[in-house]
């Protein structure tokens, strides 16, 4: 095996570890935003049912329930959104990126067997043309 093809696989090795990691770190991600979105909901829809209003929280009352008091230096139109809505669209947004880095995995990995039969094949021939002579 030559010192490309060793590289190659190193570096594919590399790739495929980074993205996996990644996707690791996306669904953490995940379980972090709708852990406080599925808990804001079901205070929503407890209120509306019991009262019948609707209590819109925003982020700096979500904020300031979780124990964040220093949460000013975030731009003040983005703690004036519904929590609901933000997260819900952090949430979808971590979703997407999910699915592309699985797109991403699954064209990277074919690549990978691609590199692998090529060299699987060449070691075959190799062996038949020593065979030969």
């Amino acid at each position: 095996m030559s010192i490309g093809r060793l590289l190659s696989w190193t570096w594919y090795g590399v790739a495929d570890l980074m993205i996996c990691c990644a996707k690791v770190a996306i669904y953490g991600a995940l379980m972090i935003v709708v852990a406080p979105l599925l808990f804001v909901l079901a205070a929503q829809l407890y209120g509306w049912s019991q009262g019948g209003n609707w209590h819109p929280v925003t982020v700096t009352e979500l904020l300031e329930l979780l124990g964040f008091a220093d949460h000013q230096q975030a731009p003040g139109f983005l703690l004036a959104l519904p929590a609901t809505l933000t997260l819900f669209v952090v949430a979808i947004a971590l979703f997407l990126l999910k699915r592309l880095l699985g797109k991403l995995e699954f064209r990277h990995r074919q690549r990978l067997l691609g590199l692998r039969q090529r060299d699987m094949v060449g070691a075959i021939e190799h062996v038949l043309a020593k065979s030969r002579r």
